[in-house]
């Protein structure tokens, strides 16, 4: 598994494109890059974003600092890839890192004063 850190995004990558083909020249100019996936909404369906994994912190830093990749002569847009935070926050006692469900406390905490209320 390779951290979120160490990956990129590369953007407006037209959903038409030849995706293997894209995929492997961008692992033939970097051979740095372990991973090539096509992001997804929260349909499912695949949008413009193209994540990078790559197993070399500086070969990131290099393509971070040039700001544009160029595949297949265009130059995309690089930015960072940061990964979606994944927070569990209890409604019952406003806690942090479990659910409603797993709540021990007995009485609802106040969402707006947090006091204890029925």
């Amino acid at each position: 598994m390779i951290p979120p850190q160490l990956s990129l995004i590369v953007k407006n990558v037209d959903l038409n494109l030849d995706f293997e083909d894209f995929c492997s020249e961008i692992k033939l100019l970097y051979p740095s890059v372990k991973n090539v996936i096509r992001m997804k909404n929260k349909f499912q369906s695949y949008i413009k974003l193209v994540k990078l994994e790559l197993i070399s912190s500086s070969v990131r830093e290099e393509l971070l600092n040039g700001k544009k990749i160029i595949i297949g002569y265009i130059a995309y847009d690089i930015t960072e890839y940061l990964a979606p935070a994944t927070v569990l926050i209890c409604s019952k006692c406003m806690g942090l890192g479990h659910f409603k469900k797993q709540c021990s406390q007995i009485k609802n905490t106040c969402r707006t004063c947090g006091d204890l209320v029925d």
